[in-house]
């Protein structure tokens, strides 16, 4: 009857994983196209004038963002306590690592806070000049991009380590694994790349395509399906 409950509650864990996989990515999605409505392209000053102008909606697509990293949260123990049977030692060290990249991933939010701020400055009169301004934001954006760059390599190996449970385990098709895996891993070196070369940051964020698949189509089966019944009876 234990391992009847216990598996009961496995199950639950896991549609839990699958609902957040979906929300994370969507949640992340909402705020940056927010963000992004405002920035828009343009040099320091335009920038400056559309955020001061539309300073609530910036920081709603900053805050959105922040939801992500809760969000992130609740994926990362429903993930462990649904893989936790499979290897529980693997699993602390994959939750550990999302743990880590929620932690880094916090302190890319604050430095967009700060970064509003310093548009938001440069748009009115004030004992700092336009060009200091300027030079700062760039500073601001810089260790912003390193810090979330840094943050997804933590994402990656912790993703990596829970995809290898699911394929150890049998939980969820081998396949959907393997492609979880790979995305994972692809995400770690191309993170790794963009603090080289910043100068391919573009041509590098393809890397998250994969994860972004991967996810989703990971969230969709645990969501419908759950975690193969038989793979849980050979765990117990």
């Amino acid at each position: 009857m234990e391992e009847v409950n216990e598996r009961i509650a496995q199950n639950k864990y896991a549609r839990m994983a699958g609902l957040a996989y979906l929300l994370v990515i969507a949640v992340f999605v909402t705020g940056l196209f927010l963000r992004s409505s405002v920035e828009k392209s343009g040099n320091f000053i335009d920038s400056s004038h559309r955020i001061a102008a539309s300073e609530h909606v910036y920081r709603i697509g900053v805050s959105v963002q922040l939801s992500t990293m809760l969000l992130a949260l609740w994926l990362a123990i429903s993930l462990y306590v649904a893989l936790r049977p499979a290897n529980r030692n693997l699993a602390l060290a994959a939750f550990s690592f999302r743990l880590s990249e929620i932690v880094l991933g916090s302190m890319w939010i604050v430095l967009q806070f700060l970064s509003s701020s310093v548009h938001i400055a440069a748009d009115h009169a004030g004992m700092f000049s336009v060009g200091q301004l300027s030079e700062l934001s760039e500073l601001i954006t810089q260790a912003s991009a390193n810090s979330l760059n840094v943050s997804a390599i933590f994402m990656g190996m912790g993703s990596t380590i829970f995809f290898y449970l699911f394929l150890r385990s049998r939980y969820i098709p081998r396949a959907l694994s393997g492609l979880g895996i790979f995305a994972s891993l692809l995400v770690i070196a191309a993170c790794f790349a963009k603090l080289i070369l910043p100068e391919y940051t573009s041509i590098l964020d393809l890397a998250f395509i994969p994860t972004g698949l991967s996810e989703v189509a990971t969230g969709l089966w645990l969501m419908v399906k759950g975690l193969n019944r038989e793979s849980q009876a050979l765990q117990a």
